[in-house]
């Protein structure tokens, strides 16, 4: 839930140990607000390493890259936080798209969903940028994502309105 006066309180602790689905499978963040008691957005960034932004800050932006690191994890079903070998997932997984092995990045059951994987690729590695100002506000997010959502269920329907009219 938003402050009603439209002040964007970052999360600065976003990772999937801190997002719960109720029963409704609808998404429950917890620690939500805790930042507003810091002292200072530069002073304490407690935010865990494998999903913490580059530059370390307490802003919109930094949970945008956290909230991408977690959409890579889910994509390609690496763990962050569970890299024993030090890999840094948005790294590995811009070097496989630069190399053009795009297709390689993603966790074999993504195959069932490949309608949904290039495009949300391409939204969390927008998440991922190294410069906040490149990154999308989390709203441009939600709206990025509800626009592919929306697109392969326009598709379905369109491909199934059209087997039934043979």
């Amino acid at each position: 839930q938003w402050p009603e006066d439209g002040e964007i309180i970052p999360h600065g602790n976003i990772k999937p140990s801190n997002i719960m689905l109720d029963e409704k499978e609808e998404p429950l963040i917890s620690e939500y607000g805790i930042a507003k008691f810091l002292v200072s957005n530069k002073a304490r960034f407690f935010n865990s390493s494998s999903y913490a932004a580059p530059e370390k800050r307490l802003t919109e932006q930094a949970d945008v890259y956290s909230f991408g690191v977690i959409l890579l994890e889910l994509l390609t079903w690496k763990f962050a936080e569970m890299q024993k070998n030090g890999l840094d997932l948005p790294k590995w997984v811009k070097a496989k798209v630069r190399e053009e092995w795009t297709g390689e990045v993603f966790d074999k059951e993504i195959e069932k969903f490949e309608m949904y994987g290039f495009s949300l690729l391409n939204i969390s590695l927008m998440c991922v940028s190294e410069l906040p100002g490149d990154r999308p506000s989390i709203s441009e997010v939600l709206q990025k994502i509800q626009e592919v959502v929306t697109a392969q269920e326009d598709i379905s329907s369109s491909s199934t309105n059209s087997v039934e009219s043979i």
